[in-house]
């Protein structure tokens, strides 16, 4: 009999379309809905949702049956298809076509990814997304970058 393992936790940035500040606070809701409701219908876990203007970070656990890149491109395709769809903003909205994959080893590391989410909206008046990410890099050596599409 086949088992499918599923304690591998995934931090995915999601940003937006050329790095524009397309998320609002009305944005931010009905993407976090989106995501809530398509993660409990992929049988995901969601440990973390963090929010900035150009971007998301979405900290989860990977569903074995369903491939990392069909999990965030249901995630992409459908919360702005939502979004647009509630005439609640006035421009289009757009995800950027590469989110970036990191594998987080163990519970702990998980927990301090998490834990630098605390001053996330301050932390990003000063540093970039690109800088996020290489600080993430230098502090967590151990994360492990799965996958950057172009």
């Amino acid at each position: 009999m086949r088992y499918a393992h599923k304690n591998i936790t995934i931090h995915s940035i999601i940003p937006t379309l050329d790095y524009r500040p397309l998320i609002d606070d009305i944005t931010e809701r009905l993407i976090r809905m989106y995501i809530f409701d398509q993660c409990i219908n992929m049988n995901i876990d969601v440990y973390h949702l963090e929010f900035s203007p150009n971007h998301v970070h979405l900290i989860h656990q990977l569903n074995p049956r369903i491939p990392l890149c069909d999990t965030i491109q249901n995630i992409k395709g459908g919360s702005s298809h939502y979004v647009n769809a509630s005439k609640l903003i006035p421009s289009k909205f757009a995800w950027n076509p590469g989110p970036i994959y990191f594998s987080l080893g163990n519970t702990s590391t998980v927990k301090e990814v998490i834990k630098t989410f605390e001053n996330h909206r301050l932390f990003h008046q000063t540093f970039s997304l690109q800088e996020e990410i290489a600080a993430l890099r230098e502090k967590y050596p151990a994360l492990t970058p799965i996958s950057k599409e172009n």
